[in-house]
């Protein structure tokens, strides 16, 4: 996901003015439809869990599923940044990216502490057999992660000191989705499923990498 246009300032270009200008606008118009189209994605699968629908699911059988919390938390961060784009000082993104940051954070301490603190089939129920799943609605401790990245990125998105350090977490952010996109592509299954805990979804990969 891109938070180039969300800075409060930009850096001296050498090119003319009318074409940084032009050059930013165009990154801040393809920054607004990516975020927006991470918030459908979620949208989307949260349909199929509502629905029952396995392609939306896992858009194949022999995927993982996106699990709930997972697409809810892609509606809360497409929303986050699609707002901090229109509003860099937008506090309803912070709040949004804070709750990204929270959601992941548990879900993580949940791995890492081996308890249950009852927040993955918060939204819908899951099937106690589902596919490369180490509980019931819990995502990939590689998605937590991801989604506490970029959080943070978005809530230290509007002073630049504290945005150079969101550009870097988003970059680590999409370098741990582009190599579970690799895996899915090659076959690595170590890539993006680490056991015992849950693999992370193809669609999963590609929507962090938007």
């Amino acid at each position: 996901m891109g938070f180039a246009d969300v800075a409060p300032e930009m850096q001296q270009s050498p090119l003319s003015p009318d074409i940084t200008a032009a050059l930013a606008r165009r990154s801040h118009q393809v920054s607004q439809l990516c975020s927006a189209g991470v918030a459908v994605l979620g949208a989307a699968v949260l349909a199929g869990w509502l629905f029952d629908i396995p392609t939306l699911k896992s858009l194949h059988s022999s995927f993982v599923t996106m699990k709930a919390n997972a697409a809810f938390l892609f509606v809360l961060l497409g929303t986050a940044v699609w707002l901090a784009g229109r509003d860099p000082r937008s506090r309803l993104a912070t709040v949004c990216g804070l709750m990204v940051v929270l959601f992941g954070a548990l879900t993580v301490a949940q791995d890492v502490f081996g308890t249950e603190l009852g927040i993955d089939q918060i939204l819908f129920r899951d099937s106690s057999t589902s596919f490369r799943t180490s509980a019931p609605g819990r995502m990939s401790s590689a998605a937590s992660l991801n989604f506490i990245l970029f959080g943070v990125a978005v809530a230290l998105r509007d002073v630049r000191p504290r945005f150079v350090a969101g550009q870097i977490l988003a970059g680590l952010g999409g370098t741990v989705s582009l190599l579970a996109l690799v895996g899915y592509l090659y076959g690595v299954k170590a890539l993006y499923e680490i056991r015992p805990y849950s693999a992370m979804a193809l669609h999963t990969a590609l929507g962090f990498l938007l």
